[in-house]
């Protein structure tokens, strides 16, 4: 019977470190919000167009104005300019599709603080292996005193 006994704090006691792996796994490392992260990545994507777009009209202006048509359509830059534009635009369409759309008043930053409140005071993992550490104590010293009794 006491076998069994040992058995269920084994298992409490692997709980509690699967709940403090799990802890540690699911914070966020910062307080960024990972939808915000997306949605500056797409704005970044699209200032870069925005520079190629610049950059091939004025080669192409500057092209056609000093050397005509022929030039401008030879032009190997050009070209390189023009498959980036278009990568990048399909870059950016893909990026918002994948985008999720998130309330007008935004809640992840008072749940990040939170979260993180709760594990810097009573969810620390110190203070859990401190209880944990405290509960097998008690639970060794009230064996030794059932097999006593």
């Amino acid at each position: 019977v006491n076998w069994i006994h040992d058995d269920q704090i084994e298992r409490g006691k692997l709980w509690v470190f699967v709940g403090l792996l799990r802890l540690i796994f699911l914070i966020p490392i910062n307080s960024i919000d990972p939808v915000a992260q997306q949605y500056v990545k797409i704005k970044v994507q699209q200032l870069r167009l925005v520079s190629l777009s610049q950059e091939a009209n004025a080669r192409s202006a500057t092209l056609l104005t000093l050397y005509g048509p022929e030039v401008e359509k030879a032009d190997k830059r050009l070209k390189s300019l023009s498959v980036q534009i278009e990568e990048v635009k399909q870059m950016i369409h893909k990026m918002e599709q994948s985008g999720v759309v998130r309330p007008v008043d935004p809640t992840f930053k008072s749940l990040y603080a939170d979260v993180r409140r709760y594990v810097e005071t009573i969810g620390s993992h110190e203070r859990v292996l401190q209880l944990l550490s405290g509960l097998v104590d008690f639970e060794a010293h009230v064996s030794v005193t059932s097999y006593l009794a």
